[in-house]
């Protein structure tokens, strides 16, 4: 009898432990998910600076320093798409890593993971600033011609 009591207590603390751990890990999902979530909808941006960026580089009356300019804010723009897509199909959900994973492990790569998409923000909103800028400094038909 004794030890049927105890059984049953020690899986009372095991379920709560498990509850307390549980909630642990999705804090740091919805943290982790408000980073996403502030910047995915920049990602129209993204294109439409692309396209603009793309457009100014085929303008002739660009001088070469606006020309590599338009390339490299073009380039950096990408690069932020490209890093946000790939986090977003690199990203493990949290029910399969409950599945395979200890507490400590998920709180490892949920941290990793919020250290990963705060970089991908940061580009994101550093690739949109300087084109932006950029955009700017173009004559008024060079980021316009052929983005729309």
């Amino acid at each position: 009898m004794i030890l049927l009591a105890l059984a049953f207590l020690t899986g009372l603390s095991a379920c709560g432990t498990n509850q307390a751990q549980e909630a642990e890990q999705q804090k740091l999902w919805d943290e982790m998910m408000v980073v996403h979530d502030e910047v995915m909808p920049k990602m129209s941006d993204i294109n439409a600076l692309s396209k603009q960026m793309e457009a100014a580089t085929a303008d002739t009356a660009l001088t070469d320093e606006l020309r590599d300019a338009t390339r490299k804010a073009l380039y950096d723009l990408q690069a932020a798409d490209k890093v946000m897509w790939d986090w977003m199909y690199g990203l493990q959900q949290l029910p399969d890593l409950r599945n395979g994973k200890k507490h400590e492990d998920i709180m490892q790569y949920l941290q990793d993971e919020i250290g990963k998409i705060t970089e991908v923000k940061n580009a994101m909103l550093g690739s949109i600033e300087a084109a932006e800028a950029l955009k700017k400094q173009l004559p008024q038909n060079a980021s316009e011609t052929n983005a729309q």
